[in-house]
């Protein structure tokens, strides 16, 4: 049910399904709610307050919580992809991520207007900031939240030919990560073996030094701009750039892969940047909706 039948099924998985997994999303709200003023979190807890006890139900079974856990911002932000089941949410399954050309080399304001990720921002963004009704304003919250993660995650920004990534098999200690996508959804955090509470430790301390003002000055074309620029680079392990700068998948491309400790580390701290340039840039938005 997450695709078309099967095979376009799986393609809707592979690009909508889990950027940056469970624990990165909740990083992303949880950060931007940190350092939003009190005025603004006291807005938050306002909107939660209208969320259905259904809806939480299903948001503590998908974290595999009690189901009467208490609902926090951050907990919300991974319900756009608890929902992916229902059929009611069916229209917002390719919001999660933009398929472009392998020609393309840059993003812009026009590379999609409508049903993909650039395009999901700004519908929530404004819904969150004018709508009168209280459950619609609340879904707007959580889905915008959910969106900020998908779009800082390179492989919602790529081809469909590929399933994003999916068709990439790779070779890892992790038996969980089978393709690059899975990779890049949750390993690369994973890897790390830390709570939630101490990345939020770790990533408050590189927030103190980021360039958070310069991140949040980025339109949202530009953001997914920098996620193409990363899965079009040689050492990503993605695709090939041709003479004419056609990002190729070759048959060594579909074939299983040695993703080594040296990438690993390296894009660990790739991640954990777009993260935090993530959690920014829904701060800025929130400290503008509310």
């Amino acid at each position: 049910m997450f695709r078309f039948i099967l095979l376009f099924s799986l393609l809707l998985l592979s690009q909508s399904t889990f950027a940056f997994g469970k624990l990165g999303h909740q990083l992303i709200c949880q950060l931007a709610y940190e350092h939003l003023s009190k005025d603004k979190q006291q807005d938050i807890d306002k909107l939660l307050l209208n969320i259905p006890n259904k809806t939480k139900t299903i948001i503590n079974n998908y974290l595999y919580q009690d189901k009467n856990s208490p609902i926090t911002f951050a907990k919300t932000c991974v319900w756009a992809d608890a929902i992916k089941k229902d059929k009611q949410y069916d229209k917002f399954k390719s919001w999660h991520y933009i398929n472009v050309d392998r020609s393309t080399k840059h993003i812009s304001k026009n590379s999609c207007k409508h049903d993909c990720v650039t395009q999901a921002i700004e519908v929530d963004q404004s819904l969150l900031k004018t709508a009168k009704d209280p459950w619609k304003k609340t879904q707007a919250l959580m889905f915008l939240g959910h969106w900020l993660g998908d779009i800082h995650q390179p492989l919602h920004v790529s081809y469909a030919s590929d399933w994003g990534g999916n068709k990439i098999k790779i070779n890892s200690p992790d038996k969980k990560c089978t393709s690059l996508h899975w990779l890049w959804d949750t390993c690369l955090l994973s890897r790390e073996h830390l709570t939630m509470q101490q990345w939020l430790t770790k990533l408050n301390q590189q927030w103190r030094h980021a360039p958070i003002k310069k991140w949040q000055q980025a339109t949202v074309a530009q953001w997914a701009n920098e996620s193409l620029q990363l899965v079009r680079q040689a050492d990503f392990g993605y695709c090939h750039l041709n003479s004419k700068g056609v990002c190729e998948m070759s048959a060594k491309d579909q074939s299983a892969h040695l993703y080594t400790p040296a990438y690993q580390a390296h894009y660990a701290k790739v991640s954990e940047q777009r993260i935090l340039q993530a959690a920014a840039r829904l701060n800025k938005l929130l400290e503008q909706a509310l």
